[in-house]
């Protein structure tokens, strides 16, 4: 039976005129009609050509160097933080940073890597020109990417396509967003875009509700990335949401200009609260387990390095990172009789168990 023959259907609408044929697309098909074709992975396990990413993080976090780093990355062939890519024609739209400032970035970025060419990223310079590219503009860019066979768009930032509307409503974020989901369509590029999280704790919130304004921002892209600051400097926890593929563990990423290098000896768990970083640097275990072990020997002249590190059963990296904290904030100090390290007066006296007898 068609839809012609269905009960109580008529081909003719009230005023006599006939009705439009269905589209092609609007059928039902069994299961087994439906089509087997996926499309290639371009960051494998993460995300498929013509899906969306949505990268979020706070202010200044270097978002942009991310998007970047992921474009000289996939035209490349090089892992994007450690995860494999499919190489082909990546695009940068450049809605803020400076031209000058752009090309050094993703020449820096190629430096860093020490191979690639950073000319296999095409940019398109618009910086203060966010408000120029109406729906009809970014078609007519849908189909330059097309005709470049463009595989990976990264859109930097989003809200610059904002043009007035107003990002916390959510009829107002769709009008932004449907041009960007017709450009990975139609045409068959992944798109990615940053948007900047809201104010707040985020260690209190999920991944997926850290970002600002309308949650139509996170709901519509297939793939969700956050970069959330920790206590230690420098430092990220990267948290992925996605429709497509087995789920991705969190994982830490240091800020290494102009890179983004994985590094797993992070703790993923001390998010960063404003306000509350001073105390925080105290709190971590590590930190503790050191000071503990500092405690037990500072009134007999303290440690050396070597047995420092040994009785606090920290890591060497993260021993390093935090030994560094320690002396800039005047904690502990070494002493230039013998090399031990101590605690500096000025801790103890704030620290009644560590005050001499």
């Amino acid at each position: 039976m068609t839809y012609i023959d269905a009960p109580g259907f008529t081909d003719r609408n009230d005023d006599g005129t006939d009705t439009p044929p269905p589209p092609d697309w609007l059928v039902l098909k069994p299961v087994t009609e439906l089509s087997d074709y996926l499309p290639p992975q371009i960051i494998y396990g993460m995300l498929y050509r013509g899906a969306r990413l949505a990268i979020g993080g706070g202010p200044k976090t270097r978002k942009s160097w991310l998007l970047m780093q992921a474009c000289f990355c996939i035209s490349n062939k090089i892992p994007f933080l450690e995860i494999p890519a499919q190489p082909g024609p990546t695009a940068y739209i450049n809605l803020e940073l400076f031209e000058g400032e752009c090309r050094q970035r993703f020449v820096s970025i190629a430096n860093a890597f020490g191979e690639g060419d950073p000319n296999k990223v095409s940019v398109l310079q618009a910086r203060s020109k966010g408000k120029l590219l109406t729906p009809s503009l970014l078609k007519q860019l849908t189909l330059i990417l097309s005709e470049k066979s463009v595989v990976f768009t990264a859109l930097d930032p989003v809200y610059k396509l904002l043009a007035g509307r107003d990002e916390n409503k959510a009829g107002d974020v769709a009008q932004v967003l449907e041009p960007i989901e017709a450009m990975s369509e139609e045409g068959k590029t992944s798109v990615a875009f940053s948007q900047h999280y809201a104010k707040g704790n985020q260690g209190s919130k999920y991944a997926i509700d850290r970002m600002a304004g309308s949650n139509v921002f996170s709901r519509d892209a297939d793939v969700i990335l956050t970069l959330t600051e920790l206590r230690e400097p420098d430092c990220y926890v990267v948290d992925i949401k996605q429709r497509s593929f087995p789920e991705i563990p969190s994982f830490g990423v240091r800020w290494t200009h102009p890179l983004f290098v994985r590094d797993d000896s992070i703790d993923i768990a001390e998010i960063r609260q404003a306000g509350k970083d001073k105390e925080a640097q105290l709190e971590d275990q590590p930190t503790k387990s050191m000071i503990a072990a500092l405690r037990a020997t500072d009134s007999q002249g303290g440690l050396s390095f070597t047995d420092w590190l040994k009785a606090s059963g920290v890591a060497k990296s993260t021993f390093n990172r935090r030994l560094k904290t320690l002396l800039r904030r005047k904690i502990v100090y070494q002493s230039k009789i013998d090399g031990n390290y101590m605690f500096c007066p000025s801790f103890c006296r704030n620290n009644d168990d560590l005050q001499a007898d």
